[in-house]
């Protein structure tokens, strides 16, 4: 059709540098959750029974992306948890949806990686993954838009009470996909040493009112992480490269 377009969306196993994330809350609702709805509802009430601590909260799904000019565009919409964790559970069924997400990358004064262990109630249980997560609402201007480095220190934030003044930003990013995850890793420097940066988490984790979703700390230099089996594939993708 003369005056169409095809987007640019990545593949399976592509990682590639942007210049800026232009991430937004695009579209009203997600047509799949609506057209499940009662067998989403059927599988949450087993998911409550085998895991009482999973909560039904906001989540944003991103329903499309485009990579044009060196720039990531994605779109997002409002749903529920529920709904993310039977498309999940259900073989990520509804192409071209996937779970884009940020991962942050922080180095120690030393050089290597913050790594811990995802708690057990969470999706990554046992794993070994940086600092990031899921958009939240909170993370929207009003114009529906993402500033993509507030959101990513917000996970900082949240998961190891490490703030903006605690780390220096690396320009850019990497995006990478891994069959229906979409990771932007953003990437910065600490000065702080290792053992200031667990005193801080481990601080953090006591003072916390929140369950915490991280655990134990481990530190990774890029070949480290490339051969435990417990750092998953997607970060491995971003890490490729990178010293």
């Amino acid at each position: 059709m003369p005056g169409s377009y095809t987007r640019n969306r990545l593949k399976s196993g592509d990682c590639l540098p942007v210049s800026d994330l232009v991430l937004q809350h695009s579209r009203e609702g997600w047509p799949f959750a609506d057209e499940n709805r009662d067998l989403i509802r059927s599988q949450w009430s087993n998911a409550i029974r085998s895991n009482p601590r999973i909560f039904n909260g906001t989540i944003f799904p991103l329903l499309d992306h485009d990579v044009r000019d060196g720039v990531f565009f994605g779109d997002y919409a409002k749903s529920d948890f529920a709904s993310y964790l039977y498309w999940r559970e259900n073989g990520f069924c509804d192409p071209p949806t996937c779970d884009g997400f940020a991962s942050v990358l922080l180095r120690s004064r030393e050089g290597r990686y913050l790594f811990a262990t995802a708690a057990q109630y969470t999706l990554n249980a046992g794993l070994l993954v940086p600092p990031g997560g899921m958009i939240d609402e909170r993370d929207f201007a009003d114009d529906g838009c993402i500033d993509a480095w507030q959101y990513g220190l917000r996970e900082l934030r949240e998961e190891t009470g490490l703030s903006s003044n605690d780390v220096s930003i690396e320009p850019g990013f990497k995006v990478m996909r891994d069959g229906a995850l979409i990771a932007f890793g953003l990437f910065c420097q600490s000065s702080m040493s290792e053992r200031e940066i667990n005193e801080r988490f481990l601080h953090h984790n006591r003072s916390s009112s929140d369950i915490p979703e991280l655990d134990a700390i481990s530190w990774l230099s890029s070949e480290q992480a490339q051969r435990s089996s417990l750092v998953p594939r997607f970060v491995n993708l971003l890490l490729s490269a990178c010293p």
